[in-house]
């Protein structure tokens, strides 16, 4: 779902006529303003955008450092290279892609009255959000329909067969970007640079989305394709997957088609890995949930808009890229390890500054001392 700011302007839009698109625009301005700043206030407003500016900025520290660990736990070992663990890494890209490309660019939209990045970037900020979350549920699709075919066919035709045997990794992740970038699209195509005269020596410049005539239909329709193909429907197959697998580990141990001795280990393994994998799903649905009924619920006229409950379910959604590297530190013991281990090279490194700190601070009080002997010597020399 496209980050659209400027949804209270295009509701009270679609009914105007199409040829007063200036006075339209300043209405739509004047609205906005009424609506977001409703205390003139001005410790309030500062208070406001402090808030604002502080919760966004603590999502990007918390994603850029727990998907860059990721990362390095993935590529740091030759044997971590595994499907599942290509296509985890993916979504950690894609978390990444989200937080330097899209949040500091929103953070910059909510705070400036003006849009000053141009007209290329208003296109590509909502694009890279689409294209990000279209990544991340398409992602979690093929990594429980790999986790189902491995588990399946390991079974029944060979052991350690998985989804990279049939489609080498570079081709499973042409078609994971190369879908979303074609799904994403008309999140980017209709966004334009406008500017609102406010009087005769001032105007914004405002990025906001044009649809074309009938504005309704296609904002209606659009909305719908994307909430189909961006949530529902991978969210869906996935849910359906994670359920056969589960459904399938129980039979197997109830038959008892591997012995007693192994069973235990191989099971709880198996758990312990797919209920991480279901809760990086359900992490997901649940942050971009309300974003999305937000916007069919307003879209369609079942609610209006809230300035105030946007920016709220748009913070829950974008908090989803930071969630991913805990869930993993608590169910995987490689990344449980390399947080330990990172945590322990920057506690060492911190005490060996404060220790280097210490040992010149010790030498540099033995230097005066030495100094103030030397010149308490060559005083008693000159008396005497």
């Amino acid at each position: 779902m496209e980050d659209n700011y400027e949804n209270f302007d295009n509701n009270n839009n679609d009914n105007s006529n199409t040829n007063s698109t200036t006075s339209k625009l300043l209405l739509s301005l004047i609205s906005r303003i009424n609506v977001s700043h409703t205390s003139d206030d001005d410790n309030e407003k500062l208070m406001f955008n402090c808030l604002l500016f502080a919760s966004y900025s603590f999502i990007i520290l918390v994603s850029l450092i727990g998907n860059l660990i990721v990362l390095r736990v993935i590529f740091g070992k030759q044997r971590s290279l595994t499907t599942t663990n290509i296509l985890i890494a993916n979504l950690a890209v894609a978390d990444l892609l989200m937080t330097v490309m899209n949040i500091p660019f929103n953070i910059a939209r909510i705070l400036l009255d003006n849009w000053p990045f141009g007209q290329i970037l208003c296109v590509l900020v909502p694009l890279i959000q689409s294209i990000s979350v279209y990544c991340s549920s398409i992602t979690m699709m093929f990594i429980a329909i790999e986790r189902y075919k491995s588990l399946i066919y390991s079974t029944h035709i060979t052991r350690g067969y998985c989804l990279g045997k049939c489609f080498p990794f570079g081709k499973i992740l042409s078609i994971i970007w190369l879908s979303s970038i074609l799904l994403s699209v008309h999140n980017g195509v209709f966004n334009r640079i406008f500017i609102v005269k406010i009087t005769k020596n001032s105007s914004l410049v405002r990025c906001r989305i044009e649809y074309p005539e009938p504005r309704i239909v296609w904002r209606q329709t659009l909305t719908s394709l994307t909430f189909l193909t961006q949530y529902l429907i991978p969210i869906t197959i996935t849910c359906i997957c994670y359920l056969k697998i589960c459904w399938f580990i129980y039979r197997r141990k109830i038959v008892g088609q591997i012995t007693e001795s192994h069973r235990s280990t191989l099971v709880r393994r198996k758990w312990r890995r797919i209920k991480m994998l279901i809760m990086v799903v359900l992490v997901f649905a649940i942050c971009w949930l309300p974003f999305n009924v937000f916007h069919l619920l307003m879209d369609f006229y079942v609610i209006g808009y809230s300035y105030t409950l946007f920016f709220v379910n748009h913070w829950f959604a974008m908090s989803s890229v930071c969630y991913n590297p805990f869930i993993y530190c608590w169910l995987n013991n490689d990344f449980r390890n390399e947080f330990k281990s990172l945590f322990k090279c920057l506690t060492s490194g911190v005490q060996r500054m404060h220790s280097q700190s210490s040992d010149g601070n010790t030498i540099r009080m033995n230097t005066i001392v030495e100094r103030l002997d030397s010149n308490y010597e060559i005083s008693e020399e000159h008396d005497i």
